[in-house]
């Protein structure tokens, strides 16, 4: 190998290096980007949750709401059809 092959192969690991670390770079800004999203979500979250138990005892709408949508889906006509296929 002359010298000219070495500096082209060495410059070409470099410029790898530097899109490989480029794009690492981006996905960890756009990790942080979402995880900010989803701390500020369930902190809005326990805010209500925190406002619903405010003098309350038992009944919570929030998880009242979240209950109605489970049991929609899982009385669901599909969800049904194949707890009856598989008994």
């Amino acid at each position: 190998m002359n010298l000219g092959r070495v500096r082209s192969i060495a410059l070409l690991i470099l410029i790898g290096l530097f899109v490989y670390f480029s794009y690492v770079l981006i996905l960890a800004n756009a990790t942080v980007h979402i995880n900010k999203n989803l701390q500020q979500k369930v902190e809005t979250l326990n805010q209500r949750i925190n406002q619903e138990n405010a003098g309350t005892i038992s009944y919570n709408s929030l998880v009242d709401q979240y209950l109605t949508q489970f049991l929609k889906v899982y009385y669901s006509p599909l969800v049904i059809l194949m707890l009856e296929q598989n008994s």
